[in-house]
């Protein structure tokens, strides 16, 4: 089994432009579809007339807005571009915006074009902006003030900062109210990032790609009769066998923990600290996938018929199984149905369930069972195939 391990290694090493290139693509569709959303919001010009530190901060707490990007920009060119008709309307903060906030009675200035349809929008972003960062500025004040009553030294920036801190970490671990909606049919809400579903997409996807056509050896050594003088070498069949399923895992496997990786480090993708569930599933899929390699090369008689083959599954998989969206949008119900028969199916389910919805292990078996039976059933199939080819 070394033997047949080291050869597939050392071809891997001579031409490895088709693995390089199935880690290259993930990537660049990674960034193009995780950008999408990013790129649909409506850009608003901003003019800062105050300045200041907290008419900065009044900037960051707009464009958390997830419709609006709030652009800073001189004041002449915001009413030009509102003249112009490239920004449908532009807002001023104005001089003594800190004291008014103080007040709790802001007011901001908008410079809007005549038949401007987001006002309303735009006007509903920046209340709950504002009203967000008076309450949150008052209770900082408040802890400043009773730390001043105790004798503590509170008027220092560096205190006022790390108040503001504590207090963002405080709501992330205790949100006073949590909502949860649901369609007029009674669908459940669903959770979605779209870098997540983008990196974690493509990499299953891709990975079919460079798994099955590692297997594409043993049709390559068939054809040449390397196959016939390795079943009268002193190596057993089933170590041949077993050989080049592990050098296709390790393929697979591999390339799966450099886009992990590298779609943290590039895109900032959240896997979790928890990495042994995700782990785990993956490895589990990267073997039926394998095993299904083995029932394609059962099936078809050279590498060109495997080549013609392998894109068509390849994609339908990931049409079905939710790579390129997630199946909480799928309304139809034996789409759904067909989308449980597919391996990809499992991986794509489970890991978001453990990343989104803070889940565990518990969410891990049955997809396990599922993916490790499809697997059996595959390599016991292609297995026979390959057999009968062989003979003749």
């Amino acid at each position: 089994m070394g033997t047949i391990l080291w050869q597939r290694g050392v071809g891997l090493l001579r031409n490895s432009r088709m693995f390089l290139l199935m880690l290259l693509l993930p990537l660049l569709f990674t960034f193009a579809f995780s950008n999408m959303g990013t790129a649909s919001k409506i850009s608003i010009p901003l003019y800062d007339e105050e300045g200041s530190l907290l008419s900065q901060k009044a900037v960051s707490y707009l464009n958390r807005s997830s419709s609006y990007q709030f652009v800073p920009v001189s004041l002449e060119k915001l009413k030009l571009e509102v003249a112009e008709g490239r920004a449908e309307a532009g807002i001023i903060i104005p001089k003594g915006f800190s004291e008014e906030m103080a007040s709790g009675n802001v007011e901001i200035q908008m410079v809007k074009s005549k038949d401007s349809t987001i006002i309303p929008s735009l006007q509903g972003v920046i209340q709950a902006s504002l009203i967000k960062m008076h309450t949150e500025q008052a209770g900082v004040r408040a802890i400043l003030r009773s730390l001043t009553q105790l004798g503590l030294d509170a008027n220092r920036p560096q205190v006022t900062t790390r108040v503001e801190e504590l207090l963002a970490e405080r709501r992330k671990e205790t949100l006073p109210v949590s909502t949860a909606g649901k369609t007029a049919e009674g669908s459940k809400a669903f959770r979605y990032d779209p870098k997540l579903q983008s990196s974690l997409g493509f990499m299953l996807f891709f990975v079919i790609y460079s798994i099955i056509f590692s297997l594409s050896e043993m049709l390559n050594d068939r054809r040449q009769g390397i196959w016939d003088r390795l079943l009268i070498s002193p190596l057993r069949k089933r170590e041949i066998y077993l050989g080049n399923f592990l050098y296709s895992f390790m393929v697979g496997y591999g390339q799966l923990l450099i886009l992990l990786g590298a779609s943290r480090l590039l895109f900032g993708v959240n896997w979790g600290e928890g990495w042994g569930p995700i782990l785990f599933l993956l490895a589990i899929y990267t073997v039926t996938i394998a095993a299904f390699g083995m029932l394609l090369s059962g099936f078809v008689k050279n590498t060109q018929q495997l080549n013609a083959v392998v894109p068509i599954f390849a994609v339908s998989f990931a049409m079905l199984g939710g790579a390129f969206w997630p199946l909480e949008v799928v309304t139809s119900p034996w789409l759904i149905t067909v989308a449980k028969g597919i391996p990809l199916y499992y991986p794509m389910s489970a890991i978001k369930e453990i990343l989104l919805n803070q889940q565990g292990w518990n969410v891990v078996w049955l997809p396990t069972a599922v993916l490790l039976l499809m697997a059996v059933l595959f390599m016991g199939i292609g297995v026979h195939l390959f057999e009968r080819k062989g003979v003749e």
